[in-house]
């Protein structure tokens, strides 16, 4: 599933996480996302019974920052890049 189909279909409640850099974010980012920069990320950040779907610019950094929170117990899907978005940008 690519980063379009997945959050078009996420669950009810999800969180859309962006990992890139604030500097990235403010680019241009999945309207509706929250940034959670992966380099900066901790249990503190993340909100318990949300299923978290992560991105980044091409998918390795989210897929690091889904890994990590998976094995903190938390429901955690990697979705890719952002390169891969066709939809708008929220800046």
């Amino acid at each position: 599933m690519n980063i379009n189909e997945a959050i078009k279909n996420a669950p009810e409640g999800a969180i859309i996480a962006d990992v890139r850099t604030p500097d990235e974010y403010a680019l241009g980012h999945v309207p509706g996302s929250v940034n959670w920069p992966l380099e900066r990320l901790t249990v503190q950040d993340i909100p318990d019974g949300a299923p978290i779907l992560t991105y980044c610019h091409s998918g390795s950094r989210s897929a690091r920052a889904a890994a990590w929170m998976r094995g903190q117990g938390y429901e955690a899907e990697n979705v890719g890049g952002i390169v891969d978005w066709t939809g708008e940008l929220e800046r």
